[in-house]
C-alpha cells in the first residue's frame, strides 16, 4: 500500500540526522517526553518498554523505522518546549525521513500533527491546514483525528473566523471525557482566544483562568505561562497597556521557553513602539532578536529586524537601519524558500528593505561590505560563467517556486525546449559563495521576465567588473573573457541603460 503522507515543506525535507548526544539525558528527564511517551501507549502507537526513560538504549535498540520515527517526534517536542524550532523542525524532518516511503500508518498521521503544529506556530497555516486535513486518509485511531480537527480549528481561528467557538466546545467535550488534561487544557487556552477575538473579555478570562488551573494541577507549567501570556494580550486589546506590560514582563523572566520569551519581548516592543517610546521598544526588540537568532526561533527575525529598520531609520541611524532591513530581508527571502506563504512579517521585511534604499536613494542596495564581498568573488567570473551561474539559480528558484519546468518556462516567457537547453548547459555550473547574492538578485527583480531579468543582471555585473578595471575597455574585455568591440558594445549599452 503506498502511503498517502504529503510532501512536508522545505523546511523540514533539507535535514541531516539531529545531533542530540549532549541533550539526550536533558530530554528523558524532561516533563514533555514524559507527556509524549504516555501519548503513545493511550493512542497505541509504540508500547516502549521500560528502557524509554534512557533515551540512549531506546535508540539502540529500537531498530524499526516507524519507532524511530515516533522517537524523533517526541525528541521534537523537547525542543519545541525550549522554543528552538528550528531543531525542532530537524526532528521532525528526520522522523518524516524514516517513514516517508512506507505504508500509511498512524505514525503518519502523529507525525503530519506535529509538522501542522509546528508550521502553525510559524505562520505557515496554509500548508498546515493541507496536512492537518490529510490526516484522515492516514489513520482511522478517532482520538488522532480529534486532535487534527482541533488544530484545523485554532487555524481557522488564526485566519479570522469566528464561527468556531461551539465546535471548540465540542472538541473540549470529547477529551474531557476522554480524560486527557494536556488536550483540555489548550482547548481552555483556545477558546479563551476565540473569545478575545469576538471582544467578550470577561468570557475569555474565564476560560484562560480554568486553562491555567488545569495545567497547573497536572505540573503543566508551560501551558500555564503560555496562557498568562495570552492574559498580557487580553490586558492590551482591553486598553490596559500597564498591566498587560507587567504581565508580559513577568512572563520573558518565568518561562523557560526561548519561544516564549521572544514573543513576550516582541510584544513589549511593540506596544510601547505603539505608545511612543521608542527606545524601550529597541531595547526589548534587541534582547527579542537575540533569542530569535541564538536559538533557532527563525520566523521572528523577518518582523523584528524590520520594526528595528524602521526606529532607527526614525532616529537617523541610516547604517544600522540598513544593516536591520538587510538582515530582516534575508530572513524573509529564507522563509520564502522554505514553502512559507510571502505576507505578514515576511512580506513586510522585503519592502521594508526595499523602501528603505528608495528613500535613500543615495545609499546603493547592494553596497554594504557582506554584499560587496560577495560580489567581488562573482565579478572574478568570466561573463560566460557568471551567467551561467546566474540562470541556473534562475531556473532553480522558478521551477521550485511554480512546481515545475512547465510552469516556470510559461512563467518567465520561455519555450519548454528553451528551458531545457538552458538547463542542459549550466548543468556543470556549480554554485558557490556567489549563490546567496544571485538568489537575493532574483527576488528583488522577481517580476521580471527571462529576458528583462538576464539583462538586469548583466548591466549590474557589467557596471561592478568595470568600475574594478579603471573603467578601461581592454582590462574589461579581459577579465569578461570577450573580445574588445564586444566589451565597448555593452558599455555602450551600460551608458544608455543609466541614462549617461
Amino acid at each position: 500500500m503506498k502511503t498517502n503522507l504529503i510532501a512536508p515543506p522545505r523546511l523540514f525535507s533539507l535535514v541531516t540526522m539531529p545531533e542530540i548526544d549532549q541533550d539526550k539525558q536533558k530530554i528523558s528527564d524532561d516533563i514533555r517526553w514524559v507527556e509524549f511517551v504516555h501519548e503513545m501507549s493511550r493512542l497505541e502507537l509504540a508500547d516502549l518498554p521500560d528502557t524509554k526513560i534512557n533515551l540512549d538504549l531506546l535508540l539502540e535498540e529500537q531498530f524499526d523505522p516507524t519507532i524511530r520515527a515516533l522517537i524523533y517526534t517526541g525528541i521534537s517536542r523537547y525542543y519545541k518546549g525550549l522554543g528552538n524550532l528550528q531543531k525542532t523542525a530537524n526532528a521532525l524532518g528526520h522522523a518524516y525521513s524514516l517513514i516517508k516511503d512506507i505504508p500509511s500508518s498512524d505514525a503518519h498521521a502523529y507525525i503530519s500533527m506535529e509538522m501542522a503544529i509546528l508550521l502553525s506556530i510559524t505562520g505557515n497555516i496554509e500548508f498546515s491546514q493541507v496536512l492537518l486535513e490529510n490526516i484522515p486518509s492516514l489513520t482511522h485511531s478517532e482520538t488522532m483525528q480529534k486532535y487534527a480537527h482541533f488544530r484545523h480549528l485554532e487555524n481557522l481561528m488564526r485566519l479570522g473566523q469566528t464561527n468556531i467557538i461551539s465546535d471548540l466546545e465540542s472538541s473540549l467535550r470529547y477529551f474531557r471525557e476522554s480524560n486527557d488534561p494536556t488536550a483540555v487544557a489548550n482547548h481552555l487556552k483556545a477558546i479563551g482566544n476565540a473569545y478575545r477575538r469576538q471582544q467578550d473579555f470577561t468570557t475569555a478570562m474565564q476560560y484562560y483562568v480554568s486553562g491555567i488551573e488545569t495545567a497547573l494541577t497536572h505540573n503543566f507549567t508551560h501551558i500555564a505561562t503560555s496562557i498568562e501570556h495570552d492574559i498580557a494580550m487580553l490586558y492590551h486589546h482591553m486598553g490596559k497597556s500597564e498591566e498587560a506590560l507587567a504581565k508580559l514582563t513577568e512572563v520573558a523572566a518565568s518561562s523557560a521557553n526561548y519561544y516564549v520569551q521572544c514573543i513576550a519581548l516582541s510584544n513589549v516592543g511593540f506596544i510601547e513602539l505603539k505608545t511612543g517610546n521608542q527606545d524601550k521598544a529597541l531595547n526589548n526588540f534587541t534582547k527579542a532578536l537575540t533569542l530569535a537568532t541564538e536559538n533557532g526561533t527563525y520566523h521572528r527575525i523577518t518582523g523584528l529586524s524590520y520594526y528595528m529598520g524602521l526606529i532607527h531609520d526614525d532616529l537617523g541611524n541610516l547604517e544600522l537601519s540598513g544593516f536591520f532591513h538587510e538582515q530582516g530581508f534575508k530572513a524573509a527571502m529564507n522563509m520564502v524558500e522554505n514553502h512559507f506563504p510571502c505576507v505578514g512579517d515576511t512580506l513586510r521585511a522585503i519592502k521594508g528593505y526595499h523602501n528603505f534604499y528608495e528613500k535613500h536613494s543615495h545609499l546603493r542596495l547592494f553596497d554594504n561590505s557582506s554584499e560587496s564581498l560577495d560580489w567581488e568573488k562573482l565579478i572574478n567570473k568570466s561573463l560566460h560563467e557568471a551567467k551561467d551561474l546566474f540562470q541556473g539559480a534562475l531556473l532553480e528558484v522558478a521551477i521550485e517556486k511554480y512546481g515545475s519546468k512547465r510552469n516556470a518556462a510559461k512563467r518567465l516567457g520561455l519555450s519548454e525546449r528553451s528551458i531545457f537547453t538552458v538547463l542542459d548547459r549550466v548543468k556543470s555550473a556549480e554554485q558557490d559563495e556567489s549563490f546567496n547574492l544571485i538568489q537575493k538578485f532574483i527576488h528583488a527583480h522577481k517580476n521580471l521576465s527571462w529576458k528583462t531579468m538576464n539583462q538586469e543582471f548583466e548591466i549590474e555585473f557589467i557596471d561592478r567588473v568595470y568600475g574594478q578595471s579603471d573603467r578601461n575597455i581592454k582590462q574589461l574585455a579581459l577579465r569578461l573573457d570577450i573580445s574588445y568591440s564586444s566589451a565597448a558594445a555593452k558599455i555602450k549599452a551600460l551608458r544608455k541603460s543609466k541614462g549617461a
